[in-house]
């Protein structure tokens, strides 16, 4: 990516907002996608470049907690089934009946 095209981009996106980038490549889909959002009629204002940063910014840390949850979610399921599984042995080796291996403290 050269720095020339940036600054081309930059320009485009300040002059006429995210329709004017609509023409080739252009920032991340998601953006562009909030600032349809933003107006239906797809005319959205410009964003200030400090605006746009601070929403890339934005973005990529809710992509960061969504691939976190995602991570916490597999590791609950990880360690519910762990826990299953022990509590299914405990319950098999207490119910064999055998001796205990150390002898009652009442005598």
């Amino acid at each position: 990516m050269s720095r020339k095209g940036l600054y081309q981009w930059q320009k485009q996106f300040r002059a006429g907002g995210p329709a004017a980038l609509r023409g080739g490549v252009g920032p991340p889909r998601a953006a562009r996608r909030l600032g349809e959002a933003h107006d239906p009629g797809g005319a959205a204002p410009a964003l200030p470049s400090e605006a746009f940063d601070e929403l890339s910014k934005a973005l990529a840390r809710i992509g960061e907690l969504e691939r976190l949850v995602g991570q916490q979610a597999a590791d609950l399921d990880f360690f519910q089934e762990a826990l299953q599984h022990v509590g299914k042995a405990h319950q098999r080796s207490g119910a064999l009946g055998g001796t205990t291996s150390t002898r009652s403290s009442s005598r």
